[in-house]
């Protein structure tokens, strides 16, 4: 009997938007960004640049950037990052080059409670002079700085410190060398080629020189965070076929789904448009039964995002599955080892917490349901209705409109799916 196919279009990255929005408004001249991420994080950047002088001109899915550092309002300015941790992780390199006395980088909702010590200590290192509000969270404050040809160890992983590194020497003028343990997301690295810098990887390090760079044409995939809840709940349910469709598969982003596949899903990747800065295509996913495994120590750093939501696939796989739980969880929108933690508790499943290292035992039946709003972090939400695909019981989210910081139309697809789900539910159903 040949299998329904679900096929879904994730919103653009928000993660390569925000980096081509950044981008383009400070290096001079006309830049286009096509395929306009809508999620809250994006809208407020954009205001921001709006308001500090950047003239931005949306027009259905495109945006026109007239960017450049004469174009910002003159004297000290202040950006309102609202709950967006890569923008203000960004903005605390990038606007280093505009030379102004003082910038103030404000935060609201979670962002508030995040600790930016560890940006802040490598920021400092290169010379930077920045400082940051009680117990390290935001608001961030920038001063006037410079900063001199450097080598820099980054020790523990984090594309976004990176970012804002490669963003300070940039548009400072400065050549850097930066080497990270830990390979992270090069969505910088890319973009940066793309408006003509001279980045490249050189004995272990990544090397960047000074020099102009020109306005860009940026196209913007589809979201692979986003598709990932989508493959999690095809992966889990039986008989279902999706297709996940022009959406990034840059190697170092889909750490998630190399974990699937040594879980035993059925995944096909059908690669497009390799040329391009980013890699992007399909990707088909047909339902098979999933077992438990030993999520290592690389596995988590390829997708330390989609950790609570592998704790969610892990119920239902045959088996057991350890997951590793790293402190770089606890700083997030929540404290995601607490949070994850929460979600099993509550749902009935049956785990086990020994060393820092999360066990769970698949296969059992999940007959709890109950209503929570999830400490307001997306990525713990939208993972809870997930798992709910799995539940005999509901799992209600309450205040609903916090997953509007990553995917706004997240419960519209969802509700999509579950139709979805219903309908293959009927079509295999035995007949008598």
């Amino acid at each position: 009997m040949n299998r329904k196919i679900f096929n879904y279009l994730p919103p653009a990255d928000k993660s390569i938007f925000q980096r081509a929005l950044i981008i383009s408004s400070l290096v001079e001249g006309k830049s286009q960004i096509e395929n306009i991420s809508r999620c809250d994080d994006s809208i407020s950047l954009i205001n921001a640049f709006k308001k500090a002088g950047i003239k931005i001109k949306i027009s259905d899915n495109r945006i026109l950037i007239n960017g450049g550092k004469n174009n910002f309002k003159k004297g000290n300015l202040t950006f309102f990052c609202k709950e967006s941790a890569t923008a203000m992780r960004l903005l605390s390199g990038a606007l280093i080059g505009l030379g102004r006395e003082k910038i103030i980088l404000k935060a609201s909702g979670t962002l508030l409670r995040r600790n930016m010590s560890q940006l802040i200590y490598i920021l400092k290192k290169i010379g930077v002079q920045i400082v940051a509000g009680r117990n390290n969270c935001p608001p961030v404050i920038i001063k006037k700085s410079d900063i001199k040809n450097f080598k820099i160890d980054i020790r523990k992983p984090s594309a976004q410190i990176k970012s804002a590194i490669l963003l300070a020497a940039l548009f400072l003028r400065k050549e850097i060398y930066i080497k990270e343990k830990y390979k992270t997301r090069d969505h910088t690295e890319r973009m940066l080629r793309l408006f003509g810098a001279d980045i490249r990887h050189n004995k272990g390090y990544i090397k960047l020189k000074p020099g102009r760079l020109k306005p860009a044409k940026i196209s913007v995939p589809g979201d692979f965070s986003c598709a990932a809840f989508f493959l999690a709940g095809a992966a889990i349910t039986k008989n279902s076929s999706i297709k996940i469709n022009c959406v990034g598969l840059n190697p170092l982003r889909i750490g998630f789904l190399n974990v699937l596949k040594k879980m035993g899903a059925d995944i096909r990747i059908e690669y497009k448009n390799m040329a391009g800065y980013e890699p992007q295509g399909n990707i088909i996913l047909d339902y098979r039964e999933l077992n438990g495994i030993k999520i290592s120590k690389k596995d988590f750093h390829s997708m330390i995002d989609e950790i609570p939501l592998i704790a969610v696939i892990a119920l239902a796989a045959k088996g057991k599955t350890t997951i590793p739980l790293y402190s770089s969880l606890k700083n997030k929108e929540s404290d995601r080892i607490k949070s994850t933690i929460f979600l099993l508790k509550n749902i009935g499943a049956d785990f086990s917490l020994v060393n820092n290292t999360l066990i769970i035992n698949g296969g059992q039946k999940l007959s709890v349901g109950f209503s929570s709003n999830f400490f307001k972090d997306h990525r713990m939400a939208m993972s809870a209705a997930v798992a709910s695909l799995i539940c005999e019981k509901p799992i209600k989210i309450l205040q609903k409109k916090f997953v509007k910081k990553s995917y706004p139309n997240f419960f519209k697809d969802m509700e999509k799916f579950k139709k979805y789900k219903k309908i293959i539910e009927e079509h295999f159903q035995p007949r008598i």
